[in-house]
């Protein structure tokens, strides 16, 4: 069966959304799906769009077809990309199209079997975007919305959508295949506790947190991977400026290389504040995501500790699958961090749940399986 996956995501990139296609577009490939991707090329020399060094980026399979669009600058460069996409759409005449950008998967729900989805809502001065998104239920091929949380199934709901268009399917991770043993840790006295971070080091996401924790505690060893350049350069200013000594900056890590970074730790954090930011710093998200970060982390196999934030209780259960912590109460973060290194039995029983919860609830495997029984289901 055809599948077509729209994305307006730039491939490659440090940013998350472009993980995200990257690897549903793998997992569909491997349940049987004849798929092909449309991203934006964020390869300034479109000549060295090579596909081998994108799959080999994000550690995924050759086993679908990459269509990298050039990136236009123009007022309507949106809406450029979005009729290259519809018309590739015409010419693959694909099953069922999966699309992450309102303009292209508007026009593409006129013809084809067409999901959209959607991880937060459009951004407030997107008027045309909105104005798509209330007439979308009423086109003739729109078979529903895909959104990664219940906040934001009822936000749409509020919107006019129906209860049974709306399907909510959290963010997912690969389950590794083969675990390397030998990126064990011995949990030795000597050594330092090793504390891994991966993620963006955006407004909110608790790295100020991470700091006050590793300036506090010289026990353990605090490792923080991810960020832009500018925020990399600031965090390792500040860390200087402030004479740490047990805290390591490491920069951007390529998707491929975040599952072998995070098994080489002791414990695994998500210090999410109240408000948490995205990269334009005037939309938040705390009420409705649902974070890459978590589901890489549950795969490990490594314990977890992560901010109490509501919406993650429809994945993280407190002392079952991990611990969670109040974000602004820097003693909790260090107490949880102290009886998962002394308590050997709930280490390895919040590691366990957590690993069997991904495996069997939030892979990309079972995530693309999903929306493909969900589309078998509507098709009878």
């Amino acid at each position: 069966m055809k599948l077509l996956y729209l994305s307006n995501a730039l491939v490659p990139s440090r940013q998350a959304n472009s993980i995200h296609v990257v690897k549903i577009c793998s997992a569909f490939s491997k349940i049987n799906f004849e798929v092909s991707l449309i991203c934006q090329n964020n390869i300034e020399d479109e000549s060295k769009n090579d596909e081998e060094k994108i799959f080999k980026f994000y550690g995924t399979e050759k086993k679908f077809k990459i269509y990298a669009l050039k990136k236009y600058k123009s007022v309507f460069s949106s809406y450029v990309y979005a009729f290259k996409s519809f018309f590739i759409a015409l010419y693959k005449r694909p099953k069922i199209i999966v699309s992450r950008f309102i303009l292209s998967g508007f026009l593409c729900s006129i013809f084809f079997d067409t999901y959209i989805e959607l991880h937060q809502l459009p951004h407030k001065n997107s008027r045309i975007q909105k104005y798509l998104l209330n007439i979308l239920r009423f086109c003739p091929r729109f078979r529903g919305l895909i959104v990664i949380s219940k906040p934001l199934k009822k936000i749409f709901h509020d919107l006019g959508f129906l209860n049974e268009m709306i399907h909510v399917l959290p963010d997912g991770a690969d389950t590794p295949e083969k675990v390397d043993k030998s990126l064990k840790i011995d949990y030795r006295l000597n050594d330092k506790f090793k504390v891994g971070y991966t993620g963006h080091l955006y407004k909110g996401r608790g790295i100020d947190l991470l700091i006050s924790i590793a300036k506090t505690c010289s026990w353990l060893e605090m490792n923080i991977v991810g960020g832009n350049e500018n925020d990399i350069i600031f965090y390792k200013q500040k860390v200087k400026k402030m004479g740490i000594n047990n805290i390591k900056i490491h920069g951007f890590l390529e998707p491929s290389k975040i599952f072998k970074f995070n098994s080489k730790m002791d414990v695994l954090v998500a210090p999410y504040q109240k408000k948490i930011h995205l990269e334009s710093g005037d939309t938040t998200t705390e009420k409705w995501m649902s974070p890459l970060k978590i589901f890489e982390y549950m795969a490990t196999g490594k314990p977890i500790i992560c901010s109490r934030i509501e919406v993650l209780n429809e994945v993280l259960e407190d002392n079952r699958n991990c611990l969670l912590c109040d974000p602004q109460k820097e003693e909790e973060w260090i107490n949880a961090i102290k009886k998962v290194k002394n308590d050997n039995n709930l280490r390895k029983k919040i590691s366990k749940e957590a690993y069997s919860d991904l495996v069997n609830k939030f892979s990309w495997r079972k995530r693309a399986e999903k929306i493909r029984d969900l589309h078998l289901k509507i098709k009878k």
